[in-house]
């Protein structure tokens, strides 16, 4: 498959990458975790990728991204899952602060389409080259 910025191309091609075993099990953990925790991950989170030279896009999507939790139906994951996952490699891995220029990155690029699959997929690619160090995390 080509590569495409249009990230309907992806639409249930990811699966694969959400059934990592790393990234599997976390998936699971975080179902556990209840909103208000999630939440309040999200606060913290907020408060690390948001700076005086954040482009404007980025707490705007993040504050779009964080306010309702959404399935994707072709995927089968939740935002809030893949938010929560994106704040553990933050917090929790000793290279936590490379995953925050990822993130910012992505949300930009979420400016062209906020849609469920959307959310999910650009969560995915903050996630994927940090996810095998998940397995450090002691925040689950």
């Amino acid at each position: 498959m080509a590569l495409s910025l249009n990230v309907h191309a992806y639409d249930g091609k990811l699966t694969h990458l959400l059934d990592s075993d790393v990234l599997r099990t976390h998936l699971v953990k975080v179902k556990g975790v209840d909103t208000e925790t999630k939440r309040k991950m999200f606060e913290r989170l907020r408060g690390s990728i948001v700076t005086r030279d954040s482009p404007v896009d980025v707490p705007r999507n993040f504050d779009i991204i964080s306010s309702q939790d959404m399935l994707d139906p072709v995927n089968k994951v939740g935002v809030f899952d893949l938010l929560y996952i994106v704040g553990e490699l933050v917090f929790d891995i000793p290279e936590g602060s490379d995953v925050i220029p990822v993130l910012q990155t992505q949300l930009v690029d979420m400016s062209t389409g906020l849609c469920v699959q959307g959310r999910t997929t650009r969560l995915l690619q903050t996630i994927m080259p940090f996810h095998d160090r998940l397995h450090v995390s002691t925040h689950l």
